[in-house]
């Protein structure tokens, strides 16, 4: 596993812990919210629960429906100027924030 490998492993935990606890102490908030649990891995975020490999369906959060969230973030690749990454519109959701996806890539 690389360095990258380990750093996107541990943002899609930390994701799974908040939305779980989110899910576990604030139900009725978190049903306003439409995030759900994923139907593939049953919020476990994981294809198998005997491999270690992310669900295909949620990414590895567990969870799937994050519309109500999306656009929170500026986007740290163009600085809010618009790219592919952030569909031009200089704002990324919380998730691609948090996984780093949108952190420009210095050769």
């Amino acid at each position: 596993m690389t360095c990258k490998d380990y750093e996107i492993t541990e943002n899609v935990n930390k994701l799974h812990l908040v939305i779980k606890d989110f899910e576990h102490y604030f139900c009725e908030e978190f049903e306003k919210t439409g995030i759900k649990r994923c139907g593939h891995c049953s919020a476990t975020g994981l294809k198998d629960i005997n491999q270690l490999f992310f669900c295909f369906n949620c990414g590895g959060t567990g969870y799937v429906g994050y519309e109500k969230i999306k656009k929170a973030y500026t986007c740290r690749h163009c600085n809010g100027g618009g790219c592919d990454i952030c569909e031009y519109t200089g704002m990324v959701d919380w998730v691609t924030h948090a996984n780093g996806r949108d952190v420009r890539v210095r050769a």
